[in-house]
């Protein structure tokens, strides 16, 4: 199974890599501006430009990711096994590095 899964990664063509950028990127502005939303008192920002840029990011992600599963779906599993690996990852590297996992504040170094 695991040999299945490495050698369909293997094979990966270009389409699929821009494809799989995209989406990321898409993602990770989207999680960006949710964050600025909850923080935009303290960083002193306007709500309804972040939730415009919200709205703008989701919209854009959905009609990205509608389109491919259209066009190429083994982009979107592909993407999601990327988003799900990645979970998995930082979930062992919590707990096993920082001994916690979203436990905050994080202990400060004295240097």
């Amino acid at each position: 199974m695991c040999l299945i899964f490495i050698d369909k990664f293997r094979t990966i063509n270009l389409t699929e890599i821009a494809i799989i950028g995209s989406a990321s990127f898409l993602l990770i502005f989207l999680i960006v501006n949710i964050c600025a939303y909850r923080l935009s008192k303290k960083i002193n920002a306007n709500k309804l430009i972040v939730l415009t840029a919200c709205f703008v990011s989701i919209t854009a992600l959905f009609t990205l990711l509608l389109q491919t599963y259209f066009n190429n779906r083994t982009a979107i599993w592909i993407f999601i096994s990327f988003i799900m690996i990645s979970i998995i990852f930082e979930f062992f590297y919590g707990r096993l590095v920082r001994k916690h996992f979203f436990r905050r504040p994080y202990k400060q170094n004295k240097y």
